[in-house]
């Protein structure tokens, strides 16, 4: 017998030659050219040519490569959590990364010093990201734009919850140690002779700041997240369930951080005061990215209320003093103000909310007429029902 035609024998490299050659041509040898190849050789063979191939992480640049690397394992602070090498080669095959664990391997050598990645001492070994590293970013701005970095950090600082100004003061301080001595002392000076005053709806008084960085954190890998919804507004059963949220946003209302997020069991857009959710949990599950698609989150005003309802216009028939008043500011960016013969009308367009009679409330001896008219009786109800408890009282 030929030993070229034993039973499992590799053809050799002419051979495999002669075959390949054979294959570019259509003849008769084609399947008898397969047979001997086999087709895992010619799959080898294809690949480098195959357009469809995803792109190495190897082949990334080498900062990119290991920025990645760094993005699975940055919050990741405790053996308990540590990863292996094979779960973070998983890690990037799910997020559609192909690469070895070999390359793997080297870069979290070579991390270990630079990012202070720790490894355990089991076998194999799992990695973590010590909670002292701090990636030391370079940015560069131009005079006014520190300025107005410096102002609205002052700002910031002075209008929200302990936790927030803690950050608000180091990044102060790290900001002002960069800069050259005689621009430092310049920003100061602009500092002392700054002021910043809480509007009437206040400053956080209650705070969680595990919460918030948990949040940002879902938000930043996109991941669903489980919480009770400490809400005052509910019942006591309804704050001890545990609920299921995909968070969408962060919503700043003044100095009030909520998270815009989609409840999974009635799959309605929710806020949630951040201050208000308690035993925060990250899951694995991923956040579906179309859920904003048919949502119009720009028509929103307040806390309350939110892109589930339709946009409703309003429009406030008032007299001269607030008209000129909501000339100087805006309440929604939506909002027009319009003097006539009688007046002024002030119309704009949001969402519903509870947020709006409220407000207008406050204003009840100035206007003279509210459209919808739903709207003008809530406000006349909220006056009504507080002078029938001042009467109470009295």
């Amino acid at each position: 017998m030929d030993s070229t035609n034993r039973p499992g024998h590799r053809p050799s490299d002419h051979n495999c030659q002669q075959s390949w050659t054979s294959l570019s041509k259509p003849t008769e040898t084609h399947e008898q050219g397969i047979k001997e190849l086999g087709l895992n050789y010619i799959l080898r063979r294809l690949r480098p040519y195959s357009s469809r191939m995803p792109k190495k992480l190897s082949d990334l640049p080498k900062h990119v490569r290991q920025q990645k690397i760094y993005n699975i394992l940055r919050h990741i602070t405790s053996e308990e959590e540590a990863l292996s090498v094979s779960e973070i080669h998983h890690r990037l095959t799910d997020d559609d990364v192909v690469t070895c664990l070999k390359t793997i391997k080297r870069d979290l050598e070579e991390m270990s010093v630079s990012h202070k990645f720790m490894a355990t001492e089991t076998m194999p070994a799992r990695f973590f990201c010590s909670d002292e590293y701090e990636p030391d970013y370079q940015l560069t701005f131009n005079e006014s734009e520190l300025k107005t970095i410096a102002l609205a950090l002052q700002s910031l600082k002075e209008s929200s919850d302990h936790f927030q100004k803690s950050l608000c003061e180091k990044t102060e301080t790290i900001l002002m140690s960069k800069l050259p001595r005689e621009i430092a002392v310049e920003f100061e000076k602009l500092k002392a002779l700054t002021i910043v005053t809480p509007g009437v709806r206040g400053v956080v008084g209650l705070e969680d700041g595990e919460a918030y960085k948990l949040v940002l954190r879902a938000l930043t890998d996109g991941k669903v997240i489980e919480c009770e919804n400490h809400s005052p507004y509910k019942d006591k059963a309804y704050r001890k369930k545990l609920r299921v949220f995909s968070p969408i946003k962060l919503n700043m209302v003044g100095s009030e951080q909520y998270l815009m997020a989609m409840d999974h069991e009635d799959k309605e857009i929710k806020r949630l005061k951040i201050c208000r959710m308690k035993n925060v949990k990250i899951t694995s599950q991923k956040v579906d990215p179309t859920i904003l698609e048919s949502k119009n989150l720009e028509s929103s005003i307040g806390g309350f209320g939110g892109p589930n309802s339709p946009v409703q216009k309003y429009e406030i028939h008032c007299d001269e003093l607030m008209g000129i008043l909501f000339q100087e500011k805006k309440i929604h960016p939506s909002q027009v103000v319009t003097e006539t013969k009688a007046g002024f009308i002030i119309t704009f367009e949001t969402n519903p909310s509870i947020e709006i009679p409220r407000y207008l409330a406050g204003w009840a001896k100035h206007i003279q007429r509210i459209e919808p008219a739903s709207v003008y009786d809530e406000v006349k109800d909220i006056w009504s029902q507080g002078l029938g408890k001042l009467k109470l009282v009295a």
